[in-house]
């Protein structure tokens, strides 16, 4: 471990929470499969009690789930031959009502986030279930045609979540648990988690009506039962660390491998060159257009995702880098935005410190 890491990460980390900018964090650095910096710092909680942050808490992960969980899951099912990229939505949903609607998006564009589907719609407002949610996604015009424009879109992964049970004929979590974590080792990954792990779950936003201990804090993904493809996967560092290992091995880890090398090449290809696209199969990728996570150090095509409630992603596969911070920075609200900047500085002493060219 280099000294220089630890001692500009800690300092970073640690003037990070005395200004409040969230309550605690967990990181690991690795380069090549080999720890260069662990960290566990400040509380899981602080409402309505204050518990230390463990190496080994459990975080909801949000967003992350689109590129842990749903994404990797379509590319298997790819590759078994159970869809293709240019399979349109409404070829898996025929039963909807798409007169209106947005039915020529593609897998790849939904993948993308060149569907032209809503960035985001509060569904959960409406007491809104999984069939619900789906049939007023059907009914929805599209923003713009498909593979022409670039919205970040929830609603994209909540069909692709959709379209993974639809082709493999099981829930989204049962798949991912089979297919993705079981074979990485990844045991402590899942959606809804057991309640006989509650003292290891770091609180998120404080509800009126209920908890954010161990439920999902995405309102959308929490109406649709926890189980959704843009949110609701738990996880810890050490567990992350494993899934980060194998997308760096280009699907392969400690002898499992989950998807094809050439998955593995293709998910992190800018597939919308000619709109400048930001997105990969699912991924971000650091095009340089754009001031991102990545900070200001990482090289180009590097690749990554963030999560809402505070947590983050970011590989590079030449210098076999991957960096994972993950906070509670919703807790006890999510009015503080201090993480966006904390990531990029963070990711600035990885780069730093680890990429030589």
């Amino acid at each position: 471990m280099s000294t220089s890491l630890k001692t500009h990460l800690d300092e970073l980390l640690s003037l990070s929470i005395s200004n409040g900018s969230f309550p605690g964090a967990v990181a690991f650095v690795s380069k090549h499969g080999t720890v260069e910096y662990r960290g566990t710092f400040g509380r899981s909680s602080i409402v309505p009690e204050e518990i230390q942050m463990r190496e080994e808490a459990i975080f909801d992960l949000a967003s992350l789930t689109k590129v842990v969980a749903t994404t990797p899951a379509v590319l298997q099912l790819l590759e078994r031959g159970k869809l293709s990229l240019s399979d349109t939505v409404s070829s898996f949903f025929g039963d909807l009502d798409w007169s209106n609607g947005n039915s020529k998006a593609t897998v790849e564009d939904m993948l993308c986030h060149t569907s032209g589907f809503y960035g985001y719609y509060p569904f959960h407002r409406q007491g809104a279930d999984s069939d619900t949610i789906l049939r007023t996604i059907a009914s929805m015009p599209p923003l713009y045609e498909p593979g022409k424009g670039e919205i970040y879109s929830d609603l994209d992964f909540i069909l692709l979540g959709k379209i993974v049970e639809k082709v493999s004929s099981r829930p989204l979590d049962v798949y991912c648990r089979d297919n993705l974590f079981s074979p990485l080792g990844m045991n402590e990954t899942f959606f809804n988690p057991p309640s006989s792990l509650s003292g290891r779950f770091v609180a998120t936003e404080v509800y009126p009506e209920r908890t954010g201990l161990g439920r999902v804090h995405d309102e959308n993904a929490y109406s649709m039962g926890g189980v959704s493809g843009h949110a609701g996967l738990f996880s810890t560092a050490a567990d992350l660390l494993k899934y980060c290992s194998a997308v760096i091995g280009r699907g392969e880890f400690r002898g499992k491998r989950i998807f094809s090398t050439r998955t593995g090449e293709e998910m992190v290809r800018q597939r919308r060159p000619g709109i400048g696209g930001t997105y990969g199969l699912g991924w971000q990728l650091n095009t340089g257009t754009y001031v991102g996570a990545f900070g200001d150090m990482f090289p180009l095509w590097s690749f990554g995702h963030t999560g809402f409630t505070g947590t983050m992603l970011w590989m590079d596969r030449k210098s076999g880098v991957s960096s994972i911070l993950l906070t509670n920075r919703v807790h006890p609200n999510r009015n503080n935005h201090a993480i966006l900047r904390c990531r990029r500085l963070f990711n600035n002493i990885v780069a730093g410190e680890l990429i030589d060219s």
